[in-house]
C-alpha cells in the first residue's frame, strides 16, 4: 500500500542571536545598557537611523530584541540614550576648562583650552561626533539632548565671561548672546574639520581663538 508524506509544517522564524553566537556573561542592568549603547552607536553612525534595525543591534549584542525594548522602550529611545551618552562624555571632557580658573588665564586662553578639549574628545570619539552632528535631528529626544548640551556649554561660558572685569556688569542676555556665538563657532569649525582632516588640532585651535578673540577684544581690552 502506497503511503504519502506531507511536507513538515514551516517552523517559525528564530528570534534572538544567530546560531553559534557565544552566550554572553550575565551583566548588571547598567553594564548591559552600556553595552547596547556602544553597539547601537556604531550601527547608527554606519547605517543611519532609518536603516538601523533592532534585530541587528540585538544580534551583535548576543541578546534578544525584547531585551533592548525593556531597557530603552523604542528605537528612538535607544538613539536618545546614545546621544545622551555622547553628550555626557563631551561635557565631562570640556566643563572643567570653563569651571576651573587658572591663575593668570586670559579669555583667549580659555577659548584655546575649551576648543582643544572639544577637538581632542571628538578625535578620540569619532562616532560620537557623527552621532551628535548627523543623527540627533532624526530623533526629537536626541535633538533635545544636544540642545541641553549646548545650553550647558553656554552657561559655563557665561560664567567665564563674568570673571572679566569689563564684562562683569553686562546684562545676562548680552553675555548669553556672546556665549552662543562662541559655542556656535566651535560647532561649525568641527564640521569644517570633518571635511579637512589634514588640519591638526592645534591649527584649528588657533583659528577658533583668533576668530573669537578678534570679536571679543574690543569688549575686553579698554580702548
Amino acid at each position: 500500500m502506497a503511503t504519502s508524506s506531507a511536507d513538515p509544517p514551516p517552523q517559525p522564524a528564530r528570534r534572538g542571536p544567530t546560531p553559534g553566537t557565544p552566550r554572553p556573561p550575565r551583566m548588571t542592568r547598567e553594564a548591559r545598557e552600556h553595552q547596547i549603547q556602544q553597539i547601537a552607536t556604531e550601527v547608527f553612525t554606519t547605517r543611519g537611523f532609518l536603516d538601523t534595525t533592532m534585530e541587528e543591534i540585538a544580534d551583535r549584542a548576543g541578546i534578544t530584541k525584547p531585551v533592548i525594548y525593556d531597557h530603552f522602550g523604542s528605537k528612538e529611545g535607544l538613539l536618545g540614550a546614545c546621544v545622551a551618552a555622547a553628550s555626557d562624555g563631551l561635557q565631562r571632557a570640556t566643563m572643567g576648562v570653563w569651571e576651573v580658573a587658572r591663575p593668570g588665564a586670559t579669555v583667549k586662553d580659555y577659548i584655546r583650552e575649551s576648543t582643544r578639549a572639544v577637538l581632542c574628545y571628538f578625535t578620540e570619539n569619532e562616532s560620537s561626533l557623527r552621532l551628535l552632528r548627523d543623527l540627533s535631528a532624526a530623533s526629537p529626544a536626541g535633538a533635545a539632548q544636544v540642545e541641553r548640551l549646548r545650553q550647558a556649554q553656554v552657561r559655563a561660558c557665561v560664567d567665564m565671561l563674568r570673571r572679566v572685569d569689563s564684562l562683569r556688569d553686562r546684562p545676562t542676555a548680552y553675555l548669553e548672546a556672546v556665549a552662543e556665538g562662541i559655542v556656535g563657532v566651535e560647532d561649525r569649525l568641527l564640521v569644517w574639520r570633518s571635511r579637512h582632516p589634514e588640519a591638526t588640532v592645534e591649527e584649528v585651535v588657533e583659528i577658533v581663538a583668533d576668530l573669537i578673540w578678534g570679536g571679543l577684544r574690543g569688549l575686553v581690552v579698554p580702548r
